[in-house]
């Protein structure tokens, strides 16, 4: 089977953790759910049509499912906002802006919106999310040199704590962060080499 997007580039993939449902993230902002079940059943794939859900500002850049709730989806976008999904609603269930939580980092931002001509969300824009194992909270960060780590709680609608890169942890931006598959613990790796 092939999917895709008619409308815009897609720019992240993921599947559901019991496979039967496929996410694609595109430039244009917009999160499609593509039932697999459904389109494995039918005589055309074209004809099965995915569950469109609207909200970003632009591109989507990373997806997470909630680890026992297939129909909750966590999403990042280039639009400086992490947005939790029903996808059965096909609603926004919370949404929180990393522009908040980078006033610090804001001259940082304005140099980089001038230098791109006011088109990049620079140091706002987030890069991954992905989902706690007991699913109560999502963590976001960011590429860019000044990257932050943000923890949400999903259930309480706040951020739970920013943890700033530097040089002796992620320099060079967030690459990555997992989370211990039992605990509230979580590593981030860093472009420059370093770990936090």
């Amino acid at each position: 089977m092939v999917y895709s997007s008619s409308s815009s580039q897609i720019t992240a993939t993921l599947l559901s953790p019991d496979e039967t449902a496929l996410a694609t993230g595109s430039r244009g902002g917009t999160i499609k759910i593509h039932n697999l079940n459904a389109s494995a059943a039918a005589d055309d794939v074209a004809a099965v049509r995915p569950t469109i859900l609207h909200g970003h500002g632009n591109a989507v850049t990373s997806l997470s499912y909630h680890p026992f709730d297939n129909c909750i989806l966590s999403s990042g976008g280039a639009d400086a906002s992490v947005r939790v999904w029903d996808v059965r609603c096909h609603n926004g269930v919370r949404l929180f802006r990393t522009s908040a939580a980078a006033t610090r980092r804001r001259g940082n931002a304005q140099r980089c919106r001038s230098s791109t001509g006011g088109n990049s969300s620079c140091g706002d824009a987030v890069d991954g999310v992905t989902f706690s194992p007991d699913g109560r909270w999502v963590t976001s960060w960011s590429r860019d040199d000044d990257g932050v780590i943000n923890v949400w709680d999903v259930v309480a609608g706040k951020r739970l704590k920013e943890i700033e890169a530097s040089s002796s942890t992620c320099c060079g931006g967030v690459r990555e962060v997992v989370y211990h598959p039992r605990e509230r613990l979580l590593a981030g790796g860093g472009g420059g080499g370093g770990r936090g």
